[in-house]
């Protein structure tokens, strides 16, 4: 089975050293897919995408980890179906005046599904029966939500709230 796994290199007198994997609690062997990871301009928190079926979803989804002072990790924490959904998250991001998270997600809105699991098109069941033209394939296909990537953004109190969660 391949991993993916995550790394750090220090910059320590102004040259970076060799690329250390980071702990056991990021890169568990129960859990070899960790990837699109964001690190906090102050390395306070890491945000990763993974798949991790014990938490419920069979898609990819965003965690966070935080670090203390003596360069120790708490655990990972789903970062809840605020941020998360049945789709496929990853690219997490940052602004850089910490004040909001975007990040990409291919949600459905109200989990209508518009594609099979190898993207042929199915018809919404509002539709029953009845033709549709190619503006209305092409509208539906072309709005947000309909299960392709899009991007989202909320403010960052959704990581202050997990930050008070983290056990180290």
């Amino acid at each position: 089975m391949s991993r993916s796994e995550l790394f750090r290199s220090r910059l320590v007198d102004g040259e970076y050293a060799a690329p250390e994997r980071l702990p056991e609690v990021i890169n568990s062997k129960e859990h070899p897919f960790n990837y699109n990871a964001f690190i906090a301009g102050d390395e306070s928190y890491l945000i990763i995408c993974s798949y991790r079926e014990e938490m419920g979803t069979k898609s990819n989804n965003y965690y966070i980890c935080f670090r203390d002072q003596r360069d120790n990790w708490s655990n990972l924490l789903y970062m809840g179906d605020e941020i998360n959904s049945a789709g496929n998250e990853n690219s997490p991001y940052v602004t850089r005046d910490g004040k909001y998270f975007f990040f990409s997600s291919s949600r459905k809105v109200n989990e209508e599904r518009l594609y099979d699991g190898v993207g042929w098109f199915i018809r919404p069941t509002a539709f029953g029966d009845k033709r549709i033209s190619r503006r209305e394939l092409e509208a539906l296909y072309n709005r947000p939500g309909n299960g392709n990537q899009d991007i989202y953004w909320v403010d960052t109190t959704v990581i202050e709230r997990l930050r008070q969660q983290a056990t180290w």
